[in-house]
């Protein structure tokens, strides 16, 4: 004998079964959707761009105004020349000075603006070196002449005019190239076979010691 079905519960297995009916196919539907393979729904990340890559670092635009620098040798050269101070430029000697130099004895003009001085060390003869003899022979007579080539000269007019005074008058001479120490200028130290950069103090110092190497006058036999 089949066991009977109570009328009761049979509406109850009914309702159940049509809720399921119409509420679960739409979760199952959304569930078939989640399981859907991947490559029918895709994850794409975002579109390659000129910004990002495969790591690699994008290199800059470089920008339409910007031009490749190139030397200005020229240009640069003549605008710095412009823009130096009066100081380091080369200046017109003033009416003051031409009028001084004219009046200087016809030998010490060889030496006011000597462009070196001559190293007899090694030999040979220069017009410097020739116009020191000459004004040598002149003695204590051109003393202020020579104080205003030590106060206007050259480097080396300077330098020629400090040792002239040292030869009749030691003490004098001794304090003026002591005084030339420390002068960073430069002089061209030339001889028979070389040419040398030097520093006046450089130079006067070597002049003031006990055995210089640089020899202005030619030693009497």
């Amino acid at each position: 004998m089949r066991p009977r079905i109570a009328h009761g519960h049979l509406v109850v297995v009914i309702c159940l079964a049509s809720i399921f009916v119409c509420f679960g196919q739409p979760s199952l539907a959304q569930d078939d959707e989640d399981l859907k393979p991947q490559s029918e729904n895709p994850i794409q990340g975002p579109s390659p761009s000129k910004d990002s890559g495969s790591g690699a670092v994008p290199e800059p635009t470089p920008s339409k105004t910007s031009k490749p620098v190139r030397p200005q040798l020229i240009d640069t050269s003549v605008e710095e020349s412009a823009n130096q101070s009066p100081s380091t430029q080369m200046q017109e000697p003033s009416d003051q000075y031409k009028d001084r130099e004219a009046k200087l004895p016809e030998v010490l003009k060889k030496l006011v603006q000597a462009p070196h001085i001559y190293d007899l060390s090694r030999g040979g003869r220069s017009v410097e070196s020739d116009a020191l003899l000459q004004a040598l022979a002149l003695g204590p007579s051109i003393r202020e002449d020579l104080l205003f080539i030590v106060e206007s000269g050259s480097p080396a007019g300077r330098i020629y005019a400090a040792y002239l005074i040292s030869q009749f008058d030691q003490p004098k001479g001794k304090q003026i190239l002591d005084g030339f120490k420390t002068e960073k200028a430069l002089v061209i130290n030339k001889s028979y076979c070389s040419s040398e950069h030097y520093t006046v103090g450089e130079v006067a110092t070597d002049l003031v010691s006990p055995r210089p190497s640089i020899i202005l006058k030619k030693l009497s036999r």
